[in-house]
């Protein structure tokens, strides 16, 4: 068995390396997250569940303005600019990370007022404390991806998610709610913190402020398309989230919420594990093999993707109600469980690319998709809104598969020729010069 799973999958190739050890990491992760998330499908009410979902959702899409601002422009960096830039990107995280706590609040007060329930706004508030810690870590996280550490990516992931599991769990049994969530999301940066500065021996050197200037305006003005990009990225993932509890109720959008959970939760873990290990693998290919390399990792990363989906629903009747209830079948949970896994192998293509964009600096590409992804799946669920859960599902399903496609196509007869000829010219000239010479 071993002898044959080295013949057919490159065990030694860094990606596949890469994405092991955070694929693993994230999998010990679920384990631990799926006893949280089995308690709380048998303890919180569908109402419980869609203010969660409403509270966290706040938080990710707040959380986009910091999450990758100046994470990429590090990872790219030359050598020699690293140190400078690295400088630059602390201040500007701490002050969108401040600029990000008040945003929170803000639409705290927004959104409890916009549904009629005061007990929203708390929550939302508590959770914003998290944006004023990332700081202290977010440039030992960068440098770490740069380098390769990820296997200190991937114990740092296991140590939040066991702990995170532990805490919420010895707060739900204390009949704690949904601020057993909250207080354990607010208490594990402080690990993500500790083992990141741990293991990067970084830190911040003082710099006149006149020789910094311009490298801090260099790396903000780098920083926008991502910070805008993933701004669109949350609304796309989590729009449905808001518009279902607009026009429906809260315990609408809590079913919807456990089907999205238990359904892509496996996924979705793969999903960003393998992200986090392409971009810098894409990083550091040529321009004559980013195409080859590019499909070939591409390829592997969603044969996984649909194994994963089709194991996962042929298995949704028997362990759906085995671990996480009887009422959520009887709510109706199992089909739109069924139809959002399908969703699961145009998102990681949709992510693949998004990492080859970013890895080539065309983050302007990235964002005119985002922005079109996000206003068409808002549009499909505002035109859905008098249909069932099963129907909404459906009709996103459908619409990211058919993006996915036209994404794919565009960067594979527009943006990969563009990348050789460019390469070719250059050649050319370096060719020119020689015989100059």
């Amino acid at each position: 068995m071993v002898s044959f799973i080295k013949k057919f999958i490159p065990l030694n190739h860094p990606f596949i390396i890469n994405m092991g050890w955070l694929a693993l990491a994230q999998i010990l992760g679920r384990i631990f997250r799926l006893l949280l998330s089995i308690v709380i499908a048998r303890i919180l009410m569908p109402e419980s569940y869609g203010a969660l979902a409403i509270i966290l959702t706040v938080h990710e899409l707040v959380s986009a303005v910091i999450r990758r601002s100046t994470q990429t422009r590090i990872v790219n960096a030359k050598q020699q600019e690293v140190d400078d830039i690295c400088v630059a990107s602390s201040r500007l995280n701490w002050v969108l990370s401040i600029f990000a706590f008040l945003l929170q609040c803000l639409l705290g007060v927004l959104v409890a007022n916009a549904y009629n329930d005061d007990a929203l706004l708390l929550p939302v508030v508590a959770l914003a404390l998290s944006h004023l810690m990332l700081p202290f870590a977010m440039v030992q996280v960068s440098l770490n991806l740069r380098y390769g550490r990820l296997k200190i990516v991937a114990l740092c992931e296991v140590l939040q998610a066991i702990f995170e599991s532990l805490i919420s769990l010895i707060l739900l049994l204390l009949l704690f709610d949904i601020w057993s969530i909250i207080i354990s999301k607010v208490v594990v940066v402080t690990i993500w913190i500790f083992v990141h500065r741990h293991y990067c021996s970084w830190r911040s050197t003082h710099y006149k402020t006149t020789e910094i200037t311009s490298i801090f305006s260099h790396v903000f003005s780098s920083s926008n398309y991502a910070i805008v990009t993933d701004i669109l990225v949350v609304i796309k993932n989590n729009i449905d989230y808001l518009v279902i509890g607009y026009f429906f109720d809260l315990k609408t959008l809590g079913l919807y919420f456990f089907a999205y959970n238990a359904g892509l939760g496996i996924s979705s873990t793969i999903i960003h594990s393998a992200s986090n290990s392409l971009l810098p693998h894409l990083c550091n290919q040529s321009q004559q093999s980013l195409k080859k390399e590019f499909l070939y990792t591409c390829g592997w990363f969603l044969t996984i993707i649909i194994a994963l989906v089709l194991l996962q629903i042929s298995l949704v009747d028997i362990y759906i109600p085995l671990i996480f209830g009887e009422r959520w079948v009887s709510h109706g949970a199992i089909p739109i469980i069924t139809v959002l896994l399908l969703s699961a192998i145009p998102r990681a293509l949709i992510e693949s690319i998004n990492q080859l964009m970013r890895s080539r600096g065309h983050l302007d590409t990235e964002l005119k998709f985002q922005f079109v992804m996000a206003s068409l799946i808002t549009l499909v669920l505002l035109l859905n809104t008098e249909s069932n859960l099963l129907t909404i599902a459906s009709a996103v399903t459908v619409t990211i598969y058919g993006l996915a496609i036209i994404y794919f196509s565009f960067v594979y007869y527009s943006i990969f020729p563009k990348l050789l000829d460019s390469q070719t010219t250059k050649s050319a000239h370096n060719l020119a010069a020689t015989k100059t010479r």
